[in-house]
This record gives C-alpha cells, structure tokens and sequence, in this order.
C-alpha cells in the first residue's frame, strides 16, 4: 500500500471521501460525524491538508482511503484521553477511510499497518478513538493489536472506546 501526504489539490478527493463516508454512517443509523452532513467539520480536514496531517492511501495508483494523523492533542483529544494522561510522543488518528468501493476487503488492517510502518521512528504511541456503538470499528482496532484503553463519555453525553499502540512494544 502507498501513502502520501494530500496536498491542497487533493482537497476534492479528501472532502468526497469524509461527505461519502458521513452518508453511508447516516444510512446505517449513525449520526457519527453529522456536523460533515451540516456543512461543518470539528477536525478542520481542509486545514489538515494544509498543515500536511492528512495521508491518502492507494493501491495501484487508486486512492481506497485516508485518515487525518497529527502529532499534537486536538481539544477533542485532550477531553477524551485526558483521563489516561499525555506522556511519551502520540500520534493521533482521525477520519480513517475506507473508500466504500473498497470496504470489507481488508484494506481498513492494511492502512492501519501502513501508519504503524510510515510512524515507527516517530512516535511512542498511536492513539484513536470510536464511537461506543460501532463493533466494527472495535474489532477491527484490537485485530491490528490497538489496545482498549477504555471507554469515556465525552460533553455532549457520546460514549467512546479509546485505543492506543504501542511502537516497539
């Protein structure tokens, strides 16, 4: 699997991936990542893209996902780990993507072994997040070895499972 860092003219291509993504949870019954749907984005996709923490993941020149990866806590993430602590260097994940074309074929487990690869000389830790209620996301999180760190209520009443690996365990 190749990864590159989207630049401003993949903008098209991260911003279809994230409003795809945010109808297909809509559809399912899930209103996980809603404010997408609204016209707003609480992790600021664009600016990501900008500040380069945003990879695009491809197989035979085709994009089959993304995920927004930065090194410093986000508000949402010091609010939800604030409980486990910030110690050591984290990278954190957000807005992994599966192109739906592409879901169900593995390719979930092979760009998260693709992050853990592309951050192995820098970063302690991984760290993400889900919504309590999406198994999926669980199962497939603890089969690429995340550790559940626990689960949280964050402000607005959502519960969340914390995950974390470990580099060089």
């Amino acid at each position: 699997m190749e990864i590159k860092q989207a630049v401003q003219a993949d903008n098209d291509i991260v911003m279809g991936l994230l409003k795809d993504t945010a109808l297909w949870l809509k559809e399912r019954g899930s209103s996980q990542w809603g404010d997408v749907l609204e016209g707003t984005d609480k992790h600021n996709l664009l600016g990501a893209v900008q500040k380069g923490d945003v990879y695009l993941f491809s197989k035979k020149h085709e994009v089959v996902g993304m995920a927004a990866i930065w090194e410093t806590p986000s508000a949402w993430d010091e609010e939800l780990w604030k409980e486990v602590g910030f110690s050591g260097k984290a990278y954190y994940i957000h807005r992994l993507i599966v192109h739906p074309k592409y879901r169900g074929k593995g390719y979930g487990s092979e760009i998260l072994t693709t992050i853990k690869e592309q951050f192995a000389k820098s970063a302690y830790e991984l760290r993400l997040d889900c919504i309590s209620s999406n198994p999926s996301l669980i199962t497939l999180y603890s089969k690429n070895d995340f550790i559940n760190q626990g689960s949280v209520k964050e402000s607005k009443g959502g519960q969340f499972e914390l995950f974390s690996y470990r580099i060089n365990q």
